[in-house]
């Protein structure tokens, strides 16, 4: 009796579940917008024009009062599933060899940019999201970095200008020390 009560209660749950699923189907219409968003468009296209290899030349401001500390590094932009733009960094940092990949998306449901960044010096994934303006040909991203310092999450904000075919400035900003937004980090892309 056990066994069939059992049996029962699962066909009845599993019933419910169809029953609500049909009943939630949405409208034509909504089937439209849900395939107009889940299909690259004229953005994942602008996007597609970074893809190749870049050199990158890294300008680092550690600490305002010293020199800014300068590097170089090769950058590799590949599209996946047309539709996120990835970036692979390799070069040396504070006399190490550095790795790092960022994946670009732009989400055409909610008309914004994310980015992810993950790279060698670090066990964390930084997050961001913004939107573009069109006149400064600019990504405006925000979001929460982890501080290797103090072990403690951050606010940050990145800019990505699309200069022109060729070249791309990428723009970092943290916490200054005087509790203002300072400018940690510079990369100027050229492609190759």
């Amino acid at each position: 009796m056990k066994k069939f009560t059992l049996i029962l209660s699962c066909a009845l749950l599993l019933t419910s579940y169809m029953s609500a699923q049909s009943s939630a189907a949405p409208p034509d219409v909504d089937m439209q917008k849900m395939m107009k968003n889940m299909m690259p468009g004229e953005v994942q296209k602008m996007m597609a024009t970074r893809t190749g290899d870049w050199a990158a030349e890294l300008t680092m401001y550690m600490d305002p009062t010293q020199p800014p500390q300068k590097q170089s590094a090769k950058v590799h932009n590949d599209m996946i599933m047309d539709r996120y733009l990835t970036s692979s960094y390799t070069g040396t940092m504070m006399g190490m060899p550095f790795n790092g990949t960022a994946t670009l998306a732009y989400d055409n449901g909610t008309n914004k940019y994310y980015m992810s960044w993950l790279d060698n010096m670090s066990t964390g994934m930084t997050q961001l999201s913004g939107t573009y303006d069109e006149k400064t040909r600019t990504i405006t991203l925000n979001g929460i970095s982890q501080d290797p310092m103090t072990g403690m999450e951050t606010p940050m904000r990145q800019t990505i200008t699309y200069v022109d075919d060729m070249h791309t400035t990428m723009e970092m900003f943290g916490p200054g020390m005087n509790g203002g937004e300072m400018k940690m980090m510079e990369i100027r892309l050229t492609k190759m």
